[in-house]
């Protein structure tokens, strides 16, 4: 009996030690799958994430959009030229050489950044040298967490009229979002506007292009351009359906270098086209070595995001209707620009 009982003890699977090889290479494999399975799904949820902050980023900036627009009665004026960054001491309207990023910086909280160096007279080395520290300010509602942190950026050795240069390497803030000034071609935008005045202070007058003249190649529809100073009356076609700022397209690798001549510059110049796009392209995701001066775009897979002038943000896809698109960018459609297909009515240009 109790050799019986020994015999039964030594055969008993409740008296095995440990496993073998081929169950644990079993249970590897078992949970290497299941990472595999996991982890793009994990990469998807993260993704969504970064996607609902660059939508809040927008929904920021709307609002510190319509902010502006209570206080001052017209949208953000896209400010003079790549020659000048914002000047505390020039108010909103045309006479502010800051573009709208600047102008808006107050509705963001930034009203310090908005106002360092006011009362300094300008083109005094405290003027200037304030005006260096704001354009090395980078902000988050102005990054789009898919692309990049909140960081510095290569820039072009540029001088700016009204601020001094950073020292090398020339590290300055940018943007993901760019303002949208019309529906036409490049020549809308700043490599063939006005640079404007050279000198600080300014002269008291100066000759700008006539870019609100319908008849004029450098004619800008949009809401945010050169000097501009629209009110919602002169939206005509509504500013639900009206592009106000959109996600910019920008070459990833020109970006952090400053190579890009959309990429050469801060966010808080005036008129450029580091800090506007127009729509006569429909949006294009993001690609290492393709460039463009004038595209909205970003890095999401599928679609990117667009802030419409009522402050409504809007998801668009890669492949929007073109012509669409193309009139969103326009705050009126005149006969003879852009050269479109005439439209009767106001057609879909986004998923909501």
């Amino acid at each position: 009996m109790s050799r019986f009982s020994q015999r039964k003890k030594r055969t008993s699977p409740f008296g095995r030690r440990g496993f073998t090889l081929v169950e644990l290479l079993v249970v590897i494999a078992i949970i290497g799958i299941l990472i595999a399975l996991l982890l793009p799904a994990v990469q998807a949820a993260r993704e969504a994430a970064r996607r609902m902050q660059c939508r809040n980023n927008l929904k920021q900036i709307g609002m510190a959009c319509i902010t502006h627009y209570d206080r001052q009665k017209y949208y953000p004026s896209g400010g003079w030229s790549w020659n000048w960054v914002g000047d505390p001491n020039c108010g909103y309207d045309s006479r502010q050489p800051g573009g709208w990023i600047y102008n808006i910086l107050p509705g963001l909280e930034q009203l310090g950044l908005h106002d360092a160096g006011k009362g300094q007279p300008s083109g005094s080395a405290g003027q200037m040298h304030a005006a260096m520290q704001q354009i090395q300010t980078p902000l988050t509602d102005m990054t789009c967490p898919s692309g990049h942190t909140v960081t510095l950026f290569t820039a072009t050795a540029w001088t700016y009229v009204n601020a001094t240069q950073p020292s090398q390497p020339w590290l300055v803030a940018r943007t993901d979002y760019a303002g949208c000034c019309g529906s036409g071609n490049s020549a809308n935008l700043a490599e063939t506007t006005d640079g404007g005045p050279s000198s600080n202070p300014p002269p008291s007058s100066y000759s700008w292009y006539a870019v609100n003249d319908p008849s004029q190649a450098r004619y800008m529809n949009g809401i945010i351009y050169q000097r501009s100073m629209i009110k919602q009356k002169d939206v005509t076609r509504g500013t639900a359906h009206t592009i106000l700022v959109g996600e910019r397209y920008y070459d990833p690798n020109a970006i952090n270098t400053g190579a890009g001549t959309a990429d050469n510059e801060c966010m808080y110049v005036g008129q450029d086209n580091d800090v506007t796009r127009i729509t006569s392209q429909v949006p294009v995701r993001c690609q290492k070595g393709l460039g463009s001066l004038i595209w909205f775009g970003s890095v999401h897979a599928s679609a990117c995001h667009f802030l419409a002038a009522d402050g409504a943000v809007h998801v668009v896809s890669y492949d929007v209707d073109a012509n669409a698109f193309m009139c969103a960018g326009a705050r009126k459609i005149t006969p003879s620009y852009p050269a479109l297909t005439p439209l009767t009515s106001v057609q879909p240009w986004s998923d909501q």
